[in-house]
């Protein structure tokens, strides 16, 4: 059965406490998350790469845009490559032309 599947990017714990509102209905919405806490490193997978590997046809990545999902251009690509080959979407709350 599908999934609605967030991935979020954070410096810290702290910053999903003091969220946005639009933030933290997006995080209350998804069945799982997955958050990339990009102030400590993981010497095995990354969760963005964890959360791919999990993804099922007709799941939902759900993002708050695209500039905080990835790092540049060729990421960006990389990502939107990676979702679409496992047959699932992208849905981002600030960049609606993405939505697929």
């Amino acid at each position: 059965m599908a999934k609605k599947i967030g991935y979020i990017k954070i410096v810290n714990e702290s910053e999903l406490q003091s969220a946005d509102p639009l933030m933290t209905n997006f995080l209350h919405s998804c069945d799982l998350i997955f958050k990339e806490d990009i102030s400590q490193t993981r010497a095995n997978i990354s969760e963005r790469e964890d959360m791919i590997s999990r993804l099922i046809k007709d799941d939902v990545v759900v993002i708050k845009n695209l500039l905080s999902a990835t790092t540049g251009l060729k990421d960006l690509l990389e990502f939107i490559q990676s979702v679409h080959n496992k047959g699932a979407y992208i849905y981002s709350l600030e960049d609606s032309w993405i939505n697929s």
